[in-house]
């Protein structure tokens, strides 16, 4: 098939705009494997890039790649080009996700993407923990608040609730506007972060869960869903005076509580109509609970890792999943694969294959997007500290295999 791939942060969305090193680090690492995985298969894949990182285009194993200038012009890439289909990375928060799905729709293109309403159902973080907490599965006591509410009725919801808790916005990818909030001098901080870092004035006071930050990745198709690995999520729940950040993760993870966590992650992609291909479900693991904290209505950065662990290729049962219904069996794993994002002081041209650095330095600041495999969780670790290590020292052997 002739599948164009479209990531929102590299592919243009932000044309215009100042780029956001630490999520486009992200984004390009899963828009290179993801690519390298569809080419793989055999099928031709188109991509777009901000014109700034047309560098970068030689990173990528495509048939072709096409320069944005300015935001705005995806669906007349899609009927300008003849293509068959294509795949959506972006942020389901304002409307980014499912506006550019219903654009490949109206070009009359298959979309690989969840449908857009599903996209809407799980994008409101209230609305989907109602839904799921009907469905008996476990998420965290919350309250709803409101920006503009007064503070003490915010720290009343907070006290019920017991601290620590977290802030959340009702809408938002990543850990944008995320809080930990350990008492009542906190709640002013927290509510400002909110409105700089994630805008809108809903969001969540929720019960701090202690555990295992972890996800699930599947593969799913009309209210089925093959869970393909669990995956453990570094996260940095910081202070309202400090950034919480997502920084990378290891897959696969091994937990006592891994199958309750398929099963919980199954059943929450039953309980929304029109999730299909890749689905993403964020949970906490404790001692003997499984809390759902977010369903994921996309690719997930998590991609990057179980690629390498999987006995199969993922971007080709993606398309098999939405276009025939047929979900790969929960098969095994082999080895493990690290990976992290990284913030770095070093440059280097942009089109530099480094093995392990699948983004190179991008932003100001500048973050890379780094991973490594391992037959052994020892192995890999290991090997991403090199991987590391390489890119403080500037990768000092430069235009090697990218090993992808």
């Amino acid at each position: 098939m002739n599948i164009l791939v479209y990531e929102h942060v590299a592919g243009g969305g932000f044309a215009g705009e100042p780029l956001p090193g630490d999520i486009l680090s992200e984004g390009f690492a899963m828009l290179r494997t993801l690519t390298c995985d569809l080419t793989a298969a055999g099928h031709r894949v188109t991509v777009t890039l901000d014109s700034r990182l047309k560098p970068l285009a030689a990173l990528l194993n495509v048939e072709r790649t096409l320069t944005v200038e300015s935001k705005g012009k995806l669906l007349e890439t899609l009927r300008a080009c003849s293509l068959e289909a294509a795949y959506v990375i972006a942020p389901e928060s304002g409307e980014a996700l499912p506006s550019l799905i219903e654009a490949v729709e109206e070009a009359g293109l298959i979309s690989f993407n969840c449908t857009p309403e599903a996209v809407r159902a799980v994008a409101d973080k209230a609305e989907a923990c109602r839904a799921l907490a009907s469905a008996g599965l476990n998420v965290p006591t919350a309250a709803e608040a409101h920006v503009g509410e007064d503070p003490l009725s915010l720290a009343r919801k907070a006290r019920d609730l017991g601290f620590p808790v977290v802030f959340k916005p009702h809408y938002g990818v990543s850990c944008a506007g995320l809080s930990l909030v350990k008492g009542v001098d906190q709640i002013s901080a927290a509510v400002e972060k909110l409105k700089r870092e994630a805008g809108g004035t809903r969001f969540l006071i929720q019960k701090f869960i202690r555990g295992v930050n972890a996800s699930v990745s599947l593969i799913a198709a009309a209210h089925k869903a093959s869970p393909l690995t669990l995956n453990m999520q570094r996260v940095k729940l910081a202070s309202p005076g400090m950034g919480s950040s997502y920084e990378g993760g290891l897959v696969p993870l091994e937990h006592p509580l891994k199958n309750m966590a398929f099963r919980a992650a199954e059943k929450a992609v039953g309980v929304f109509n029109g999730l299909r291909g890749y689905v993403g479900v964020d949970l906490v693991l404790t001692r003997d609970k499984v809390y759902l904290m977010e369903v994921n209505p996309r690719l997930t950065t998590s991609y990057i890792g179980l690629r390498r662990v999987v006995g199969y290729n993922p971007a080709q049962a993606i398309i098999d999943a939405v276009v025939h219904g047929r979900l790969p069996g929960v098969g095994w794993t082999s080895g493990f694969a690290a990976f992290q994002k990284v913030r770095t002081s070093i440059s280097w041209p942009l089109e530099c294959s480094v093995e392990g650095i699948l983004t190179p330095p991008l932003g100001n600041p500048a973050y890379a997007f780094i991973e490594a495999y391992g037959s052994t969780l020892r192995m890999a670790r290991d090997r991403l500290y090199r991987v590391k290590r390489r890119l403080a020292c500037g990768g000092k052997r430069r235009h090697e295999s990218a090993g992808i």
